[in-house]
């Protein structure tokens, strides 16, 4: 069945402002008494959502209106409708998730407000072997080198771990207890990327991640430096467009374990910097793993 066109005398551009999209449902997630919630994906497409504006004529919004209630039955049927998604617009099939809304702009001009639905979230098929570089040798997910190499600081701020159980008593101040040891960190996060990077987001995040539920290995900021630890997404990621074709992704994510430095490293990190730090670690690694066993065993 053809599903109805977004006429070309519409508008065929959203505006900037106000756009915003979501990749998908909220997966399952199962809280456990202890360690990481269980997170399931409940479909291996699920719809996203786009919070879209576009302005109207005065005398171009009264055919929206009839395209609206005749061909869309109200807004109930699918349409093939041009969306931004990170590079240039991208004719998809879409609905609205529910009524729109408009108010006036001028003496002869309207701003129409709506959310749409649409099947899936678009991105580029990858090429032979791309795949494979979104693993380390260990198989584990790890986050790619082409994107930004940790979010923007504007944003971070880390809740360490998950309230632990408080009780009341009849006197005193409420007794504190950590029964079940380390638990997930959470923050929110955003990146700044051009269109391409973009691209490689998506697919490392619908492939490699299996829509955000399986855990992967990125830098992020943990108050002295990027530091690579183990994170998994906590909900579906948001974007945005940002000036100079620029997409500002957005997320909650949580770190299995808050990383702490020992006091001895934290130490000589203070005393060598990261970069003597790293030359005395492959020196000690190569010492104990090459050069000592060589001297043993003859």
């Amino acid at each position: 069945m053809t599903l109805p066109l977004w006429p070309a005398g519409f508008p065929q551009s959203p505006l900037r402002e106000g756009y915003r999209g979501v990749a998908h449902r909220a997966h399952r997630r199962t809280p456990m008494e202890r360690g990481n919630s269980r997170v399931r994906l409940l479909s291996p497409v699920s719809p996203a959502e786009i919070e879209t504006r576009w302005r109207f004529a005065g005398s171009r919004f009264n055919a929206f209106k009839l395209f609206y209630e005749e061909d869309l039955a109200r807004g109930t049927r699918w349409f093939t409708v041009p969306l931004w998604f990170g590079g240039a617009s991208l004719p998809v099939a879409a609905q609205f998730v529910d009524r729109y809304s408009f108010t006036p702009r001028g003496a002869l001009a309207v701003t129409l407000s709506c959310r749409l639905r649409v099947r899936a979230l678009p991105y580029e098929a990858l090429g032979a072997g791309e795949l494979d570089s979104f693993f380390d040798g260990e198989g584990r997910p790890v986050w790619p080198g082409s994107l930004p190499e940790g979010p923007l600081r504007t944003a971070i701020d880390i809740d360490p771990h998950r309230p632990v159980p408080v009780t009341d008593l009849a006197e005193g101040p409420k007794a504190k207890r950590d029964l079940f040891g380390p638990s997930p960190a959470e923050q929110p996060v955003q990146w700044s990327m051009s269109a391409a990077q973009f691209e490689i987001f998506k697919a490392f995040y619908a492939e490699a991640l299996s829509q955000g539920t399986r855990w992967f290995l990125a830098p992020l900021w943990f108050g002295l430096s990027l530091e690579r630890a183990a994170i998994r997404f906590r909900e579906p990621f948001a974007f945005e467009p940002r000036f100079g074709g620029r997409v500002l992704v957005s997320a909650q994510v949580e770190i299995r374990r808050m990383p702490v430095l020992p006091e001895g490293v934290a130490a000589l990190l203070a005393m060598m910097g990261a970069d003597g730090l790293t030359a005395l670690t492959g020196g000690i690694h190569e010492w104990v793993h090459e050069t000592w066993p060589a001297d043993f065993i003859e």
